[in-house]
């Protein structure tokens, strides 16, 4: 019997500092990242991101520490990118990312990630790349747009553009319902 109680006060504090840290791990924390100016954003991983019509590029992530440990972003030439290193989701729940952006000319999206825009995103050229179940959902207000979906992703746009384009392989899916196209070349 004392044995017992040796070997379950030995367990015990194995396990209490683990079980402490563990419910750390799941708090939600914010951090702010800031960047040079860019025109091109590229996202590989799982994520749900908010664009916002910003000057001030630089963005901002919220999810648990290993959510935030796991997501490595940098900027290369004139491209932001956004890449989870691990597919590590709590409970279900995507890294949020708010991501400011100013004349965007190229959003290139790969994975599970779900993009949406904070208001409407003003720009030129637009091309939007799709892959691999992403979701993109955005209000445009531009001269040009093109749109490029491979495999099971979709493209949901609104607003007005002078020029759509679009090049849809697989199971995607492109909605245009919302959106005033005044030289559609599909």
């Amino acid at each position: 019997m004392k044995q017992v109680k040796i070997l379950f006060a030995i367990v015990a504090g194995f396990l209490f500092p683990a079980l402490s840290n563990a419910s750390d791990s799941s708090e939600k924390i914010t951090e702010k990242r800031s960047s040079q100016p860019y025109h091109s954003i590229i996202v590989l991983g799982n994520a749900q991101i908010k664009l916002v019509q910003d000057e001030m590029p630089g963005l901002s992530l919220s999810g648990t520490k290993d959510q935030l440990m796991n997501m490595s972003t940098y900027l290369r030439n004139d491209t932001l990118y956004i890449i989870q290193t691990n597919n590590y989701d709590v409970n279900g729940k995507r890294t949020k990312i708010s991501v400011n952006v100013d004349n965007l000319t190229l959003l290139d999206v790969k994975g599970n990630t779900l993009v949406e825009a904070d208001g409407y995103i003003n720009t030129d050229i637009l091309s939007i790349k799709v892959d691999k179940g992403a979701v993109v959902s955005l209000d445009v207000r531009a001269l040009k747009v093109k749109s490029e979906i491979l495999g099971c992703g979709s493209v949901r746009l609104s607003g007005t553009v002078g020029t759509f384009l679009s090049d849809c392989e697989g199971c995607g899916m492109i909605d245009l319902a919302e959106m005033r196209v005044l030289d559609r070349a599909i």
